[in-house]
């Protein structure tokens, strides 16, 4: 499936004509630790010709930088949103033709501002997808991938805090007209992925 297939068009005024220009592509990608994210995410990416940006991969790379945040990320707590932001909206001002967005808003704050975000730049959400699984499969799925932050009671804080916030988030994101897609994250994702790109042809 090409992007142009996917990219939502915008009338734009340029003096006394009005033309038609694409629309940044944008997609996120909420769920649960062990949801898959990552792996759908830079699929999705390859296949839609835009740049995966994980805010979990940034947060890392700012930890191993930061003892303070990496206690924190060990031990499973947020983040603190403005860490967050600094390190997310800097890489997002840089993707011009859209992203696909893995893990990002986690709370309250985070939507409102990444909504503030796209609305400077006339941009919006092409949609969001929750990607959602039984417990017993994700944490199967963490336990096995073997991070040293990956202990039961690590996993266990992890989901408590992310079902605290994600309703929430998912409330602001709609009340902002963003399409909220729940996707059964279960399967393989070559399988997920099919389902996120069959989902995206009906955007716009």
């Amino acid at each position: 499936m090409g992007r142009d297939l996917l990219t939502p068009l915008s009338p734009v005024r340029r003096g006394l004509h009005t033309v038609e220009v694409a629309r940044p592509l944008i997609v996120l990608l909420l769920g649960a630790p062990g949801t898959g994210k990552s792996t759908s995410g830079q699929l999705l990416a390859r296949k839609l010709g835009v740049p995966w940006i994980s805010s979990g991969r940034l947060l890392r790379e700012a930890a191993s930088r930061d003892e303070r945040m990496a206690r924190s990320i060990e031990s499973g707590e947020l983040v603190p949103d403005d860490v967050v932001e600094e390190a997310l909206l800097q890489r997002l001002a840089t993707a011009r033709s859209g992203f696909v967005l893995d893990g990002y808003p986690r709370t309250v704050s985070q939507a409102r501002d990444l909504l503030r975000f796209l609305q400077e730049r006339a941009s919006r959400i092409t949609r969001a997808f929750h990607m959602c699984a039984p417990d017993d499969v994700l944490v199967q799925r963490l336990l096995s991938r073997g991070r040293g932050d990956d202990r039961p009671d690590v996993i266990l804080e992890r989901m408590r805090v992310y079902r605290l916030e994600t309703e929430a988030v998912i409330e602001v994101l709609r009340a902002a007209g963003a399409d909220v897609v729940e996707v059964d994250a279960s399967p393989p994702a070559d399988e997920v992925v099919r389902t996120l790109e069959t989902a995206l042809e009906g955007s716009g």
